[in-house]
């Protein structure tokens, strides 16, 4: 099997996902607000809130969509609230997980999207646990946006 490979297409497959995500939301707040920047804030609002709890996107269907609309309604309404100062453009945060390491996009891939334990990474990858407990904590720190705007 060529994990890293195939880990590889399902991280793409992930952004895509988290791309499609923001579309979504973006259409809706639109639509609810009818102001494009504030649309496209919250969404980006929405997608930085997912990403500090990466596990989120294993979920699928009502669950899913449950989680997106429980971080999109206090954005909708407060529109003008100061979250929206807080935001960067997607082409800086999707140009920031396209530069993600591949170690950590395999961690990643294998711990939140496919579901897998540190134990089953940990031999899947021939590497000990504490270390693949190690790099899904750098995993979660890569993903969450820093306070310094980077």
């Amino acid at each position: 099997m060529d994990f890293e490979s195939d880990w590889q297409d399902d991280y793409l497959a992930w952004i895509l996902r988290l791309n499609d995500t923001r579309d979504s939301v973006r259409y809706m707040v639109t639509h609810r607000l009818g102001d494009r920047t504030v649309a496209e804030a919250g969404a980006m609002q929405v997608v930085v809130s997912m990403l500090a709890r990466p596990r989120v996107f294993r979920y699928q269907g009502l669950p899913y969509a449950g989680r997106i609309a429980a971080l999109a309604e206090p954005l909708i309404a407060d529109p003008d609230g100061d979250w929206r100062a807080q935001q960067c453009p997607w082409e800086e945060l999707a140009g920031r997980l396209f530069e993600m390491p591949t170690d950590l996009r395999n961690i990643h891939v294998a711990a939140h999207v496919h579901g897998l334990s540190a134990a089953e990474i940990g031999s899947v990858l021939g590497v000990d646990v504490d270390i693949v407990q190690s790099m899904q904590k750098q995993v979660e720190d890569y993903l969450r946006p820093s306070d310094d705007g980077e």
